[in-house]
């Protein structure tokens, strides 16, 4: 059997919220807590709420799990991935972040990120005027040895937080640390715990993505299934046994 990433992660989260009905125990307290169920105007309200703080995020929210899970889909992760499930099942939830933030350190999904300086610095030996715009190379910051000693090799013993600081993520949203650290570890066990999964063997079982530097900077674009440039994977086929 074979399954498209985008479409697991859908029915994982139908599961978290439809299984146990906890999506409708989760709104009606929400109702009640803002005192909007006798308002309709307050329903609407709170509805755009929600979409306006989760729709912004979720196309990166589906990115940062295709990369980490396209991360333990390697032949000599295997060990990993049954780490996952077996914390996921214990409910060790905050052992398992180690994990997804090593995987986005060494694969981030965004390749750079442009700043803007508060105040007169230097970087690298470089002056940098206040208010000026900078383009950050976060692949290079993820891999930079005078913070990650052997900067290649994982090490599922780090932080996160000293991670997630460089990554580039505003963690608001889907990306709200109280939900992504309670909800990713969740869909990362249930996609690893399928049987015998692995890659298609054809090119659709990896990310069609490429890197190119752009004034020093690499940037980093996939290829949707018609060749066309996207800022975000349009696929990662996987196959697993039922």
């Amino acid at each position: 059997m074979q399954a498209n990433v985008e479409g697991i992660t859908d029915s994982v989260f139908h599961w978290i919220s439809g299984k146990n009905d906890c999506s409708e125990r989760f709104l009606n307290h929400l109702v009640k807590a803002t005192g909007s169920q006798s308002s309709n105007s307050a329903l609407d309200s709170l509805s755009n709420s929600l979409l306006a703080s989760a729709v912004p995020t979720a196309a990166l929210f589906s990115q940062i799990i295709a990369h980490v899970v396209n991360f333990y889909l390697d032949a000599d992760k295997e060990a990993q991935r049954e780490q996952i499930v077996l914390l996921v099942e214990k409910g060790a939830n905050a052992d398992v972040m180690p994990y997804v933030f090593e995987a986005l350190r060494l694969d981030p999904p965004l390749s750079r990120i442009l700043l803007t300086a508060r105040s007169a610095t230097s970087v690298a030996g470089t002056a940098v005027t206040e208010g000026q715009h900078i383009m950050a190379s976060i692949i290079a910051a993820s891999h930079d040895p005078s913070m990650f000693p052997s900067p290649e090799e994982p090490n599922y013993g780090r932080q996160p937080g000293s991670v997630a600081d460089i990554l580039g993520l505003d963690r608001r949203g889907l990306l709200s640390p109280d939900l992504f650290d309670r909800v990713v570890p969740r869909i990362l066990g249930k996609i690893f715990e399928l049987k015998n999964l692995r890659r298609r063997p054809t090119r659709s079982g990896r990310l069609t993505r490429f890197t190119e530097e752009i004034h020093s900077v690499p940037k980093q674009s996939y290829r949707d299934m018609n060749g066309h440039l996207t800022p975000f994977p349009a696929s990662l086929i996987v196959q697993f046994d039922e």
